[in-house]
């Protein structure tokens, strides 16, 4: 989804662009068995509960 955002295939409106980034840079961080340090976690956490 990401990637059809920066192609210009969809638009986003600012709210959704920043909750999938915040999304798509946790699911990466994750992914590599990073993990989610204090102000990364807190970030995602605000997000998910807007």
């Amino acid at each position: 989804m990401w990637g059809a955002h920066c192609d210009g295939t969809i638009a986003l409106i600012p709210a959704e662009r920043r909750r999938l980034r915040i999304l798509r840079e946790a699911r990466n961080l994750l992914a590599h068995r990073v993990p989610l340090d204090g102000d990364r976690l807190r970030h995602l956490v605000e997000e998910l509960c807007r």
